[in-house]
């Protein structure tokens, strides 16, 4: 929004779900474009663990 003349430059639109284990953020903008993100809903994320092995 200008804070000028109140004219809307642009307008984010967020998606949440939860898929599984993880929760799913998107968000779109003409402007500044796509963006995703995915966080664990479990106390510790199992993409970040390191293996034993």
């Amino acid at each position: 929004l200008c804070k000028n003349c109140h004219h809307l430059i642009a307008r984010h639109e967020y998606t949440f779900s939860v898929v599984d284990d993880y929760q799913e953020y998107t968000m779109l903008c003409l402007l500044c474009g796509r963006a995703e993100d995915s966080i664990s809903i479990l106390p510790g994320d199992p993409r970040q663990m390191t293996p034993l092995f």
